[in-house]
């Protein structure tokens, strides 16, 4: 028995179960790769973040295997359970989205949150009802396709959509309120360089607002993320009679997500580390000394100046952080006044 040394021009299915198996199998190693390289920069996230980036790579990346394991072993019920993967991955950055609105409106509009709980719980539920008629049918030896029942072949389009519209949803909150941030910011900016400051104020503030920039820039790059989640769930529907094109875009976009998501998170856990390791410098450091100023008090010389915040209270110098901050994005405190942050809740 005689065989060439190329592969047949004529053998186009060999080349797309080599093409689909390779993006699947890639997308669950890449994935890998960013999780146990991303692992040690969370240990500065709040809990909750740190579960829900958890959750959101882990899932996206179980799905990917498990969608390789169906094509080379048994399709059913593999595709079925590799959708569901999916989708709870996709819910743990919805969720991860919803926090943050949550944070931004200071945890005052309840409108907002009962409109993302709801979009978000009818966007799982018909994404979930979609996979739960999902079957899978073997078109080549190494090679599953996936099949909707012909009667709920409407849960295919409408779970995609859904999902699209949904980012579309978190992508105007995020710059609804981020606009109200940055431009708060820049009151504040102008504000405190206005009034006269110390060196040892500067610092505290200037840390406490340099987390503030990390937090704001954080939310503002997740919004490639939302674009880039919106064009894959449309793009899914537009290719799904290609399977190269479409495993490319479902797998392919998880590995395009996950660095973007993980590039911008390690740059915020960097500067929360920082902000860390500026909290462990001792308050001394920046204080001026408090025995040599009562000293002068009581001897009449002209009174130590009076250190205040960027909203006109007196800071307490005993802390690197003002003592009446409120809390915003993930639980950091804000630099800005509550009358002016008020309009945004």
């Amino acid at each position: 028995m005689s065989t060439s040394n190329g592969v047949p021009a004529d053998d186009d299915g060999l080349g797309l179960q080599v093409a689909v198996n390779s993006i699947t199998l890639a997308s669950f190693v890449s994935q890998l790769v960013i999780l146990v390289t991303f692992i040690p920069d969370m240990k500065v996230f709040p809990t909750s973040l740190k579960v829900l980036s958890l959750v959101t790579i882990i899932f996206s990346m179980l799905s990917a295997l498990v969608v390789f394991l169906s094509n080379n072993y048994a399709c059913n019920p593999a595709v079925g359970v590799g959708c569901t993967l999916f989708m709870l991955g996709s819910l743990g950055k919805w969720c991860t989205y919803a926090l943050r609105i949550y944070l931004l409106s200071y945890k005052r509009n309840m409108a907002v949150l009962v409109l993302m709980g709801v979009s978000m719980l009818a966007t799982a539920g018909m994404f979930q009802w979609w996979c739960s008629e999902l079957t899978g049918v073997r078109v080549l030896p190494r090679l599953c396709g996936p099949e909707t029942n012909p009667a709920r072949s409407f849960t295919d389009p409408l779970s995609s959509y859904m999902a699209a519209a949904l980012n579309l949803l978190f992508i105007v909150l995020h710059v609804y309120y981020l606009w109200g941030y940055f431009r708060e910011a820049a009151q504040s900016s102008a504000h405190f360089s206005g009034s006269k400051k110390s060196s040892t104020i500067a610092k505290p503030v200037s840390a406490q607002n340099g987390r503030l920039a990390a937090t704001l820039t954080l939310f503002a790059s997740s919004i490639l993320v939302m674009i880039s989640d919106m064009a894959q769930y449309i793009l899914r529907r537009a290719l799904s009679s290609n399977p190269f094109a479409f495993f490319l875009i479902v797998f392919g976009g998880q590995i395009l997500t996950d660095v973007i998501y993980c590039s911008y998170m390690r740059k915020f856990a960097n500067e929360l580390l920082r902000e860390e390791q500026f909290r462990s410098i001792p308050a001394a450091v920046y204080s001026p000394p408090s025995a040599q100023l009562r000293e002068r008090e009581e001897m009449g010389a002209v009174p130590g100046p009076d250190y205040v915040s960027i909203d006109g209270n007196r800071m307490n110098l005993q802390a690197p952080y003002p003592s009446n901050s409120r809390l915003s994005p993930v639980e950091m405190p804000a630099p800005f006044p509550t009358r002016v942050s008020g309009r945004y809740g």
